[in-house]
């Protein structure tokens, strides 16, 4: 899809509205074992300046059973915690400009904040995305590319892991 405030998510050239409108979306997911998704999206395109984008999503689950070899059931951390479950949760805001370049040509970035915790680790990290959509004329025709996740590798639990970059590239 194309000229849809979704689209932060995935291509950034697919947010592009025309004239002068405002897009929002709202998504909540319950999915198994109790695992939550939600999104918000909100989308105004400003005539000759080109469409601005927010997006946040969730995704994760809380009160995971742990268990724990080392502390006795019910133990604490010192500061009070209790050691009995856990949480999982990740977390991305993205922000971004997309605009038609011409009638049938839209190119797109977003900047992305994503954050990762699993029980009371965090990880933190910056990424970006890059997108293009094209009307081919015909059928209402399209092709599209993406590259996503542009980034620096992330450490976590004390070990460096790369983010997930991908390109990909469809038509509809």
């Amino acid at each position: 899809l194309s000229n849809d405030v979704d689209q932060v998510f995935y291509n950034p050239a697919g947010s592009a509205l025309k004239d002068e409108s405002i897009q929002a979306s709202i998504h909540y997911n319950s999915w198994l074992a109790d695992i939550t998704q939600n999104c918000l999206a909100v989308a105004y395109n400003w005539k000759n300046v080109g469409t601005i984008a927010l997006g946040v999503q969730t995704f994760g689950v809380s009160d995971i059973e742990a268990d724990r070899d080392l502390i006795a059931a019910g133990g604490t951390d010192g500061a009070g915690s209790q050691y009995e479950t856990y949480s999982y949760m990740d977390l991305g805001i993205s922000l971004t400009y997309s605009r038609y370049l011409l009638d049938n040509l839209s190119l797109g970035a977003t900047v992305k904040f994503l954050n990762e915790s699993i029980d009371g680790e965090n990880m933190n990290t910056v990424a970006f995305d890059l997108g293009s959509v094209y009307d081919i004329g015909l059928l209402d025709w399209k092709i599209a590319a993406r590259l996503s996740n542009l980034g620096n590798d992330v450490s976590y639990f004390f070990t460096e892991h790369p983010i997930p970059m991908a390109f990909s590239i469809g038509t509809s």
